[in-house]
């Protein structure tokens, strides 16, 4: 089985580096971005499966790459592979919230 292709796109580089650390070790492929305009390229270059997108980047806001990949045929149908993401994804959030000593999302 092929693996899931995860493109992140944050700004943040330690949050990116947390993401692609906890999603490798769940054999996810994961390509980064850390800016919008990189983001769009890479989309456009690669076959992603997954987006994790953040809403405020230095370039283009979250929001608008979301209402661009909807307008564009080839990126419009990303491939939805949610439920062992979403699994790994609460555990990325527990690690991330133990790292930040937040209390709320440990549970």
């Amino acid at each position: 089985m092929d693996k899931i292709k995860v493109l992140v796109i944050d700004d943040e580089e330690n949050i990116v580096e947390l993401m692609k650390y906890n999603l490798e070790i769940n054999n996810f492929e994961v390509s980064i971005a850390y800016n919008g305009k990189d983001g769009m390229l890479l989309i456009q270059k690669e076959k992603i499966d997954l987006l994790l997108l953040d809403v405020m980047l230095p370039d283009i806001d979250g929001v608008t790459i979301l209402k661009n990949l909807r307008k564009n045929e080839k990126s419009k149908n990303l491939t939805k592979k949610y439920t062992q993401f979403f699994k790994i994804f609460k555990n990325l959030v527990k690690n991330m919230a133990k790292i930040c000593n937040c209390k709320r999302f440990q549970n």
